[in-house]
């Protein structure tokens, strides 16, 4: 929805029985609903699962959806994450999903060449 069909912003849509996935016990309709924007990673994003405890691993944009997702992947393979984002309010997020290092990246940094 909002990819392929218009609707992304709608309150409700019509959708076949097949497109549903049913939420497991334990896990929040938040948690729930921030799965789907792992459906769309980055294809190197596939190597995560090839980390093991101990690794270091370092998320940049780590407060937007696939990258929440990558320190929530990191954590449960057991690594040591460090995650960047633009602000203290994103990183102290970040804290409590599990991230052991955090740091602030200035917004400038990567816009037009600086």
């Amino acid at each position: 929805m909002g990819e392929m069909l218009d609707g992304g912003m709608a309150e409700y849509c019509l959708v076949s029985a097949d497109q549903l996935v049913s939420i497991p016990d334990g896990v929040t309709f938040a948690e729930a609903l921030s799965a789907g924007c792992l459906r769309h990673r980055p294809p190197h994003a596939d190597h995560a699962q090839h980390g093991q405890e101990g690794d270091k691993v370092l998320v940049l944009g780590a407060s937007g959806g696939v990258g929440t997702g990558c320190v929530i992947i990191a954590k449960l393979l057991g690594a040591e994450v460090i995650a960047c984002a633009s602000s203290e309010h994103k990183l102290s997020r970040l804290k409590e999903m599990g991230a052991t290092r955090r740091s602030i990246i200035p917004r400038s940094i990567g816009r037009n060449g600086r």
